[in-house]
């Protein structure tokens, strides 16, 4: 894979899939897996229509960072960020 070798490949494929299994819409939130990797519940949170709840849980496929920087929160989201409500810079 353009050189990279085979750990990274495998690495970026991990990334890739739990990326995208964050953007689905079906509730999967295994906890353990949820210490290091983002999980939908996270991700969802992220998209809350509060602007205090959006501006946390940055982390794509990789929750660990927001938990060593401090901008991870784990809660239910009550409502997403849908137009014409979705958070914005400039609040």
């Amino acid at each position: 894979m353009i050189g990279l070798g085979q750990p990274a490949a495998i690495a970026a494929l991990i990334a890739f899939t739990n990326a995208a299994r964050a953007h689905l819409k079906v509730r999967v939130n295994d906890w353990v897996i949820g210490l290091v990797l983002t999980t939908n519940v996270h991700h969802v949170h992220h998209y809350s229509a509060d602007y205090r709840e959006s501006n946390t849980n940055y982390g794509c496929a990789a929750i660990i960072w927001d938990r060593v920087f401090g901008t991870f929160e784990r809660a239910e989201t009550e409502r997403l960020g849908d137009f014409p409500t979705e958070p914005s810079l400039s609040r």
